[in-house]
């Protein structure tokens, strides 16, 4: 039967286990016997150590087993002790180390402190219960919302309905693991960017490890320290929310600038429109020639400041579209007719490749042009003068297949994905001026729109990009989605 010794300043005494499950005031520190005979035992095990939390717990196991070991480790026995006689050397450690193992309180000034993030969203996964609890009773001085999940598999449902400030994970877990989890949550939308922190009875350097190269920011060793995790989580939230608050701040300053220059860009688009056209007189043919280049540049110049505005309000949640019936054909030749200038530059030539059952087709035709003004830039800005860029539209299906060819130096679907996550830019490898989020941008619209996006390396050279549109049914007109990304 399994029992206890509880020891205070080198007092001892031993109390049948199953007796014993009220508060033991008088002690500093608990050893368990844990040669558990059954599962209701073990569950009287959790339940006494909840009960007496304010105790430094530690084992006496008969035999060495791996269940037993496990137990232990449950149990948030920070050690424990195969041989008797380890097990009377410690008993008899002084009383000055003793006290030295009593928990450390809080003040009053640190529970206020902690109130900074109170109501923040915290989840908590573990498959044992009184993990959970004691988890909520440490951190209770920062008055969190916690939603806490025995049912691993449940909480990875989670990740994805619900934002959180901070998730803490076990690593173990029947069901999926901490570290499975963990990377669920990189994978997230809502919560790619929340810390996460494991804690773990197994504090393996290889699960350390691997916990750090998912992206954990700390890894908790059990049975918790109640001072030091919530000195950890505090430092982890006021770093984290540091971090955020001068990535935002930067944002703004970035799309408040380029919102700025905007005005001017189209101020100059149509004082050289006027121009071009001849309003104050006839143009030579110099003349005429450099006014164009002119206009190119102005053009490159407000698709790089659209994509920079496109790009903050895609990643707060703010890019919405709004589909109404459109002429796919008319949209590309739009397009086109706005791109003429830049094509011209280079003496490139564009071919386009209609074969459709119907032109009608239902997209926020705006957004849709943006897509194609960035890969048709993209085409021009990599391929060699007097090259030929293809654009391919069929139907298939219930959508709209759209390609655009370049001769370029050609990009593979692995490179491609990189350059969605990172809206890096090939821009300088090649010598070109580009920001690299054109494509980043692409993606973010066709995804909206509820298309795909993909790439293909051309045999000979270049890249073949195609964006496909659902062409559904017109539902409700354009009113499901209210705004228009174009203001902002």
């Amino acid at each position: 039967m399994a029992s206890l010794f509880c020891a205070a300043n080198t007092q001892f005494e031993i109390a049948n286990f199953e007796k014993s499950l009220t508060s033991v005031e008088d002690f500093d520190c608990c050893i368990l016997d844990i040669d558990f005979e059954n599962q209701a035992q073990l569950e009287l095990g959790y339940e006494f150590v909840y009960a007496n939390r304010h105790l430094n717990f530690y084992a006496y196991i008969a035999e060495g087993t791996k269940e037993a070991v496990i137990n232990a480790h449950k149990l948030g026995c920070t050690k424990f002790f195969i041989k008797a006689e380890d097990l009377k050397e410690y008993l008899h450690m002084s009383s000055v180390q003793m006290s030295q193992m009593s928990m450390t309180t809080f003040t009053s000034g640190s529970r206020s402190l902690y109130r900074e993030f109170s109501g923040f969203k915290v989840l908590l996964v573990d498959d044992v219960e009184i993990n959970l609890k004691l988890l909520k009773d440490v951190l209770s001085p920062f008055n969190f919302e916690f939603h806490a999940f025995t049912s691993s598999t449940l909480a990875s449902e989670e990740i994805n309905k619900t934002k959180y400030d901070l998730i803490l994970t076990d690593a173990m877990m029947p069901e999926v693991s901490g570290f499975e989890l963990a990377k669920m949550v990189k994978d997230s939308k809502l919560n790619q960017n929340t810390p996460t922190v494991f804690v773990s009875g197994y504090p393996l350097l290889d699960n350390k490890i691997e916990s750090y190269n998912l992206g954990s920011v700390a890894f908790i060793e059990k049975p918790l320290e109640p001072a030091a995790v919530r000195a950890q989580i505090y430092s982890i939230l006021k770093t984290y929310h540091l971090q955020m608050e001068i990535v935002s701040q930067k944002e703004d300053f970035i799309a408040m600038l380029t919102h700025d220059l905007k005005t001017p860009i189209r101020a100059q688009i149509a004082a050289l429109r006027l121009l071009s056209n001849g309003c104050f007189g006839k143009l030579n043919f110099e003349q005429a020639e450099i006014v164009n280049e002119i206009m190119a540049s102005n053009k490159y110049m407000q698709n790089m400041t659209d994509n920079v505005l496109l790009k903050y309000k895609s990643e707060r949640g703010k890019l919405q579209i709004q589909k109404e019936t459109h002429n796919i054909k008319d949209t590309i030749e739009s397009t086109l007719s706005k791109l003429k200038y830049l094509v011209a530059q280079k003496r490139q030539t564009i071919k386009v490749n209609y074969d459709l059952t119907s032109e009608q087709a239902y997209y926020d035709e705006i957004e849709i042009q943006r897509v194609l003004t960035n890969l048709i830039v993209n085409a021009t800005e990599y391929s060699p003068e007097n090259s030929a860029i293809g654009i391919n539209v069929k139907s298939a299906d219930a959508e709209i297949l759209i390609s655009v060819e370049d001769s370029g130096c050609g990009m593979n679907e692995e490179e491609f994905e990189l350059f969605i996550k990172k809206y890096t830019s090939q821009a300088k490898t090649y010598k070109k001026i580009g920001t690299g989020l054109g494509l980043y941008i692409c993606k973010k619209i066709v995804d909206t729109h509820g298309g795909s996006m993909s790439v293909e390396k051309l045999p000979k050279a270049g890249s073949r990009f195609t964006f496909t549109i659902p062409n559904d049914t017109l539902e409700s007109g354009g009113a499901a989605n209210s705004l228009n990304s174009q203001s902002l």
